[in-house]
């Protein structure tokens, strides 16, 4: 989750405490569960990483097939923590410190995956730029999938999620888009770190992204694992699942 904008979160202070935050229970059995649903098969294909942080999932999108991934992130601090925990499991796992919008890398990913970035847009205008530059780097029949806060997520359910480890908490009760959401992340030592985007509707993302290019636009809702419904049970997860705080989408590059 690598902010766009330098006035947003500095990771430079936070990057082992966004680590460690990986652990939890809901990035293990949604996050990198719907992450992995939605790669599919990556057997031979190359793949670019957007907003990687510290590298979390473009070593998972290694691991689960992939033949390359470059994985880009602005935090110089988040690239160098993705470097160090390199393994010799992590042949073909390349980083780079980049911006994501105005990126020109010279060439097109069969895949282009991003954990949480498009909720860094303050404006459609700048959720196209991300958009086209999703576009530039996809190759024809490529596809595009990212993890982001749901639109949908009601504030009168922002804090809900606190058995999860996180709160959410808006600008303004009334979300409309532009409205910045500070994410609170309380780890099980007791420490708090914040992480700020903001609000765009799912019309919104649609438009921009159908601008851009890029079409057979779905959303997919939040799902648990198996293995984590096995763990925790049924009940533990149900205020999560009754208004999920996140969700992914796909796209697709004719």
């Amino acid at each position: 989750m690598a902010a766009e904008h330098p006035e947003q979160t500095d990771y430079t202070n936070i990057t082992d405490q966004y680590r460690r935050s990986k652990l939890e229970p809901w990035r293990v059995h949604v996050e990198e569960h719907m992450m992995r649903t939605l790669a599919g098969d990556l057997g031979g294909k190359t793949v670019l990483d957007l907003a990687c942080g510290e590298g979390f999932l473009t070593r998972r999108l290694k691991q689960w097939g992939a033949d390359r991934v470059l994985g880009i992130d602005r935090s110089a601090a988040m690239i160098e923590l993705a470097k160090s925990q390199q393994d010799d499991s992590s042949g073909g796992v390349d980083y780079r410190v980049a911006e994501v919008v105005g990126l020109e890398l010279g060439e097109r990913f069969d895949v282009i995956a991003a954990g949480w970035l498009l909720c860094y847009s303050r404006t459609s205008a700048e959720l196209l730029a991300m958009a086209r530059t999703i576009e530039q780097h996809l190759a024809p029949g490529g596809r595009f999938f990212s993890l982001t806060g749901a639109p949908e997520h009601s504030p009168a359910h922002f804090d809900a999620t606190r058995p999860y480890g996180f709160t959410k908490s808006a600008a303004s009760p009334e979300l409309a888009d532009g409205t910045p959401i500070t994410w609170t992340f309380t780890l099980p030592n007791g420490e708090t770190f914040e992480l700020d985007n903001y609000y765009l509707s799912e019309g919104t993302h649609e438009k921009v992204f159908a601008e851009a290019g890029l079409s057979d636009f779905v959303w997919h809702r939040a799902q648990v694992s198996s293995a984590g419904l096995a763990e925790y049970g049924h009940e533990f997860w149900k205020a999560f699942l009754e208004d999920p705080p996140m969700v992914c989408l796909e796209v697709k590059r004719a």
